[in-house]
């Protein structure tokens, strides 16, 4: 037996899920406003940074066991990078304030999705991001297997023919 789980979420859940989202954004702001864009090859780090974070992100959403945390140590790992390679290109500091943003847009994302609601959503979210919706139904009529039926109809005793429409009822 399962527990039900309150969808309700607060309002403070709420305003810390929606500046999660703006500290997010205003991270990439920062990165492209303060880096001036000097090159092609910063813009192109940062969005292939932002992509693989993104993928790491769902895979480590999506997934359990050691794929799960591989997903977090990447994801983890892909900012450093992004520093050091900002670093090189001598916008050091940008690279230091938008980590930082990006930091604490995690922190407040999880603030938002305190107790239960984590747990929950890390345990459910694998299933439904692979499609996975349950256990699959079979059925074993009069010898004959049917496999994943879209729905299943049991019933005790005939549904009478007597039905001008067709459409019967039983008595």
């Amino acid at each position: 037996m399962t527990s039900a789980v309150s969808t309700q979420s607060t309002p403070a859940q709420r305003r810390l899920a929606r500046l999660s989202f703006v500290l997010a954004g205003l991270a990439i702001v920062i990165l492209v406003v303060f880096a001036e864009l000097k090159s092609l090859a910063m813009f192109a780090v940062g969005l292939v940074a932002a992509v693989v974070s993104v993928a790491a992100l769902y895979f480590f959403l999506s997934r359990r066991g050691i794929v799960r945390w591989l997903s977090l140590g990447l994801f983890v790992l892909v900012p450093i990078a992004v520093i050091v390679i900002f670093a090189l290109g001598g916008v050091l500091w940008v690279a230091i304030v938008s980590a930082g943003v990006w930091l604490l847009a995690g922190v407040t994302a999880r603030q938002a999705l305190t107790g239960d609601k984590m747990g929950t959503t890390l345990n459910l979210l694998p299933d439904l991001l692979q499609g996975h919706r349950g256990a699959t139904l079979a059925a074993h009529v009069d010898g004959t297997r049917i496999e994943a039926p879209q729905a299943l109809l049991v019933a005790n005793n005939p549904y009478g023919t007597g039905d001008v429409a067709g459409l019967s009822r039983r008595t």
